[in-house]
């Protein structure tokens, strides 16, 4: 790929820069499947990497980690779900975000389970992840918390709720 972006993504020289931003680019890449995929594949080899930048204080690698997480797919919702149980408060939030990012409906059973989470914060951001998802079982999930203990994850299930018309 060219200095201004233009032409077709070389992943071989991407990676060895440590360019994310062109895989993430690159990955997007309609004009070659087989290319993209090269590319979400040396996005996928730095998957711990992505999950810890999360955490960044820089706005711009968050939100490339999270393109990135996204565009990883499947194998991100495995360490994310890990993440939700096994983290700090600060990491279970930032997976719980993330799982919504990623939007597949394989992360609802750590969602499901997040909802029983003892920091509320948590909680509420597993609300706004599921409410994200497409799957029928996330009306039960948000109508059990819109029972929950905390004002705001109750406030926040209702408004998901609305959101999905149930």
């Amino acid at each position: 790929m060219g200095l201004l972006g233009f032409g077709r993504p070389n992943v071989e020289r991407l990676t060895a820069k440590g360019d994310i931003e062109g895989l993430v680019r690159a990955a997007k890449y309609k004009k070659d499947p087989a290319l993209a995929e090269a590319a979400r594949a040396a996005l996928e080899d730095q998957l711990e990497f992505f999950v810890t930048k999360l955490a960044s204080k820089n706005l711009r690698r968050v939100v490339l980690s999270r393109e990135a997480l996204k565009l990883i797919g499947e194998p991100s919702v495995t360490l994310l779900s890990d993440v939700l149980v096994k983290g700090d408060v600060g990491k279970r939030c930032d997976a719980a975000f993330a799982l919504g990012e990623v939007g597949l409906p394989s992360a609802l059973p750590a969602l499901g389970a997040a909802l029983k989470d003892k920091d509320p914060h948590v909680r509420v951001l597993a609300v706004k992840s599921l409410a994200r998802l497409d799957d029928e079982r996330v009306p039960e999930l948000l109508d059990k918390a819109s029972r929950d203990r905390d004002e705001s994850v109750r406030y926040h299930a209702g408004k998901a709720r609305k959101r999905l018309g149930s």
